[in-house]
C-alpha cells in the first residue's frame, strides 16, 4: 500500500508540476519542444528500471532497490530545493479556496480545445502502456524468447519512443507542433490498422515484424504526446496548474 501510494504521489505530482513550470517559463510554441525532451527523459524509465532492478537482485538483495531510491529521492530533493526557482509567484499569490478552484476546474472541463488534445495524449498513452503491460506475456510466453532477447527487444522498442521525442523536439523549430500530431496520428492509425489486419489473416506473426511495427508507433507516440499535451495547455494562461492536473 506505501509502494503504490507513493507512486501515485511521485507521479501525479511531478508530472502536473512539470508540465505547469513549462507552461509557465516558456511561451506557446516552444512548450511542445520543452515537452518532447521531458518525455524523452521519462522514455527512459522503462529502458532502465528493468535492468537495474535485476542487477541489484542479482548481485545484492531486494532490500537494495528501496535504498537507491532513497538515495535517488533526496537527490531529487536537494537539486528542486537549491537549483529550482518558484516558476508562478506572480501568478498564483491567491490563497487556496475550495469553490474558487472547483469553479476554475469546471471551466477547464468545458474548453473544446483542452478535451479534444487531452483525448488525444491520453489515447496515444493507453497504447504505450498496453504495450509496457502484455509485453512479458506476448514475447516471453506466446513467442518464447529467453531474458537477454527479450531485454534487447525492449530496449530497442523503447529507444524508438526516446527517437520520437527527440526529433520532435528539433522538428517544432521548423514546423508548427499541431500539424506534426496530426500527420503522426494519420500515420499511427494507418500502421496499427496495418497490423490488426494483419494479425487476423495471419496470427502467427514473426516477432521481427511485430517488433518492427511496435517500434514505429512508439516512435509515432513520441511526435504526437507531447504536442498534444502543450495544444491541450495552449488555451489557458491562469489556469494552467488545474489543466496540468485534468490532463494528467
Amino acid at each position: 500500500i506505501a509502494m503504490r501510494l507513493l507512486q501515485v504521489l511521485g507521479g501525479c505530482v511531478g508530472m502536473v508540476e512539470s508540465n505547469a513550470i513549462i507552461s509557465d517559463v516558456y511561451e506557446k510554441n516552444e512548450r511542445a519542444k520543452a515537452f518532447s525532451y521531458i518525455i524523452l527523459i521519462m522514455g527512459l524509465a522503462p529502458l532502465i528500471a528493468p535492468s537495474l532492478g535485476s542487477f541489484f537482485v542479482a548481485h545484492f538483495t531486494w532490500h537494495y532497490i528501496f535504498y537507491f531510491l532513497f538515495i535517488f529521492s533526496l537527490s531529487v530533493i536537494l537539486l528542486i530545493f537549491f537549483f529550482l526557482p518558484e516558476t508562478s509567484i506572480y501568478k498564483h499569490s491567491n490563497k487556496l479556496k475550495f469553490i474558487k478552484i472547483s469553479k476554475d476546474y469546471l471551466e477547464v472541463l468545458k474548453n473544446p480545445i483542452f478535451l479534444k488534445y487531452t483525448l488525444a495524449s491520453s489515447i496515444v498513452m493507453s497504447i504505450l502502456f498496453a504495450y509496457i503491460s502484455s509485453a512479458p506475456f506476448l514475447f516471453m510466453t506466446l513467442y518464447k524468447l529467453d531474458n537477454t532477447t527479450f531485454s534487447i527487444l525492449f530496449a530497442v522498442n523503447a529507444a524508438g519512443f526516446i527517437a520520437g521525442s527527440y526529433c520532435n523536439g528539433v522538428l517544432t523549430k521548423y514546423i508548427p507542433y499541431i500539424k506534426i500530431a496530426k500527420v503522426a496520428s494519420v500515420i499511427l492509425a494507418s500502421i496499427a490498422l496495418a497490423a490488426t489486419i494483419t494479425y487476423y489473416i495471419n496470427p502467427q506473426i514473426p516477432y521481427k515484424i511485430l517488433t518492427s511495427g511496435i517500434f514505429f508507433i512508439l516512435v509515432l507516440i513520441g511526435f504526437i504526446n507531447p504536442n498534444a499535451t502543450a495544444g491541450s495547455l495552449a488555451p489557458f494562461t491562469n489556469n494552467i496548474g488545474i489543466a496540468s492536473a485534468l490532463g494528467g
